[in-house]
């Protein structure tokens, strides 16, 4: 046996006569590395507590964020807060002071599901059954004109699927007509104008949290060929987004004893 198996063995042996030595739970140790060196052990995995707090909590209203860092006891010492309107984001991080900046809450905002339609509707245009199913199915997020109104209009466009379009002018109440003749076995038949508004008042709430933001759709549309497309266009979508997160940012603030900051952290 070679002097190195020997003093193997030798170490082995004497660990395992060695008595259990009770250490301090969430104490650091540096004890012998296998190459000779020393490393640091951590026993926070069976401390009563952590030693910090890492954590990165999710909020999704402004209450829930505010009382989040309510119950961490964030104050105005080591609390910082950051406003983001591009990631539509507000962070709070609780031990900023320390440096540790592990213990944070995001309160993150969400478009609304009508939000998320006409904004990706904007701009589109679209078949005259595709358009009137669509004004159905979002009735009650249009302030203007009213529901029966529109349901008028609907049906109007549902009864003139198959006509052969011909021209649009603007009427003197600012509206869109789009005459229309429709054929009888190949003679002319039924002739018609749809009057539809030029423009649509929307009530949206750009996030889940909002009130709703009153919005003007404008009316689009083309004639190709004798077929009718349309749709609306909506321009102040980035507006209403920046005046809805100023919003947030302001209630958060009051609840605050600390500044917030517009950028990102």
């Amino acid at each position: 046996m070679t002097d190195t198996t020997e003093a193997s063995t030798i170490a082995a042996i004497a660990q395992q006569a060695a008595k259990p030595n009770e250490l301090d739970p969430g104490a650091i140790y540096a004890v012998p590395s296998d190459d000779g060196g020393v490393k640091v052990v951590s026993t926070d995995d069976y401390a009563a507590s952590p030693r910090r707090v890492t954590r990165s909590a999710i909020a999704r209203d402004p209450a829930t964020f505010l009382a989040y860092l309510d119950h961490r006891g964030a104050g105005s010492a080591g609390l910082e807060v950051w406003a983001d309107l591009n990631s539509r984001s507000i962070t709070g991080i609780i031990d900023g002071g320390a440096g540790w900046r592990g213990d944070r809450v995001t309160l993150q905002l969400e478009h609304s599901a009508e939000w998320l339609a006409w904004s990706g509707a904007s701009g589109n245009l679209s078949s005259q059954a595709a358009f009137s199913d669509f004004l159905e199915d979002q009735i009650s997020v249009i302030a203007e004109p009213d529901g029966a109104v529109l349901l008028e209009i609907v049906q109007s466009i549902q009864g003139s699927t198959k006509a052969t379009w011909q021209s649009a002018d603007w009427l003197d109440n600012g509206a869109r007509a789009f005459a229309w003749v429709e054929e009888v076995e190949a003679k002319a038949g039924r002739k018609g104008k749809l009057e539809i508004p030029s423009r649509f008042t929307l009530g949206l709430r750009p996030f889940t949290t909002s009130e709703p933001f009153r919005v003007t759709a404008n009316l689009r549309y083309r004639i190709d060929h004798g077929n009718l497309l349309i749709g609306f266009k909506l321009p102040e979508l980035v507006r209403v987004v920046e005046s809805a997160f100023n919003d947030v940012v302001n209630e958060v603030s009051a609840g605050l004893l600390a500044p917030v900051f517009i950028g990102k952290p």
